[in-house]
């Protein structure tokens, strides 16, 4: 039986002034110092399209861990880097519930 995860994506562009070998050491910053130490964080992914968009790719244990974590977010100190090197008209936040999985080794 399936224990169905959640997927954030999240899409954004970074703000002009920032270089992509900054923004990935701020991200790392993010993954390891807030997103590694939430309930029901799985693993995340940063991944840049041709276009220049930025994405974060997020797996949770739950819709909750998820609601957790976003709302801590916005207010905990340890994101503040990472809030700032966005550009905030750009974020485009989707959730996606797991229907079916497939691996390698299946």
């Amino acid at each position: 039986m399936l224990n169905p995860i959640v997927t954030e994506l999240v899409t954004f562009a970074s703000i002009p002034e920032m270089t992509d070998e900054r923004f990935i050491e701020i991200v790392h910053d993010l993954e390891v110092n807030f997103h590694m130490h939430l309930p029901g964080y799985l693993n995340s992914e940063l991944v840049k399209g041709n276009n220049g968009q930025w994405g974060i790719l997020m797996h949770w244990a739950s819709r909750e861990a998820l609601k957790d974590a976003s709302r801590l977010m916005m207010q905990s100190p340890v994101t503040e880097a990472f809030r700032k090197a966005l550009d905030p008209k750009s974020v485009n936040i989707t959730v996606f519930d797991q229907r079916r999985i497939w691996n390698a080794e299946s």
